[in-house]
């Protein structure tokens, strides 16, 4: 009997995010830019946000790139905690080779700090504007070649033309949103799949032999929202600039009454946490 009740009140709420009309705010239009940040779409003003959640292949490039120019202490500081996947009961790929097996070089980068992923913001800004620069031919090409010391220190009379940060939550929100009337967030997902689906009583989440997973999947796994962006609700939560919460639902949320206003607490590191960026375009 309790199972029917579980099964009852969930599919309630699902099927009403489902069926809830969703309605477009207004129409959405992309103004022209010189420049448009690669992985990732206009969101508003002068601000893009990625399509996906960071890769386990970006933080590699991070690593890669920081091991030669950072001392090993620092160096360590940035590496991801591996070990969270002890706590699941996991294949041993998750926990030995999650972050540097080919096979995971798409899924999302977990056990990663809030000031891990921040200073993965600032690495990125470098390297953007760094390329930027290159391009322009303001950069000579001894200074760059077997150089892996930042543009900052090389030439600071240059400002950066994007900035890339951790959303803050009203920006996170928007994107998930994607200009539709619902705060459900999982419209994208039921739309794609419709029925048949059941809700199970140890996950309470949407089930469906097509796109139920016990883990984190690859970032573009599924269907995007409205605006063409992946997992804002889905795969794993997310870093805001408050470094106190993590917003989105995740492969081990509860759906319950969840949504895209629903707040959950850091408890960083944790496979259940990634993140995606912010980019400004500055000038």
């Amino acid at each position: 009997m309790k199972k029917i009740i579980w099964y009852l009140l969930i599919s309630l709420f699902v099927t009403a995010c489902a069926t809830e009309k969703n309605t477009v705010d207004a129409v959405r239009k992309t103004p022209k830019f010189k420049l448009i940040p690669p992985g990732t779409v206009w969101l508003k003003d002068n601000i893009f946000i990625d399509i996906s959640e960071v890769r386990n292949f970006d933080i590699l490039e991070f690593l890669h790139w920081n091991k030669r120019s950072i001392d090993s202490i620092t160096y360590k500081s940035f590496l991801p905690d591996t070990q969270c996947w002890n706590k699941y009961d996991t294949k041993e790929a998750y926990e030995n080779l999650y972050l540097r097996h080919p096979s995971f070089r798409e899924y999302p980068a977990v056990g990663l700090t809030y000031k891990q992923a921040v200073e993965y913001c600032k690495w990125r800004t470098d390297r953007v504007n760094e390329y930027l620069i290159i391009k322009a031919k303001k950069l000579k090409k001894r200074d760059y070649i077997n150089n892996y010391d930042t543009i900052v220190k090389l030439h600071k009379e240059i400002p950066d033309v994007i900035r890339y940060r951790l959303p803050t939550e009203e920006e996170w929100e928007y994107a998930a949103n994607a200009g539709i009337k619902s705060n459900c967030g999982y419209e994208s997902l039921v739309d794609k799949h419709k029925r048949p689906f059941m809700v199970t009583k140890e996950y309470r989440t949407i089930y469906h032999h097509d796109f139920f997973y016990e883990y984190t999947k690859d970032v573009r796994f599924g269907k995007p929202n409205k605006y063409g962006i992946y997992n804002m609700m889905g795969n794993v939560s997310e870093f805001v600039m408050d470094s106190t919460i993590v917003k989105g639902l995740n492969f081990d949320t509860y759906i319950d009454s969840n949504n895209i206003k629903s707040r959950f607490i850091n408890e960083a590191p944790s496979v259940k946490i990634g993140f995606r960026c912010i980019a400004e375009i500055i000038k």
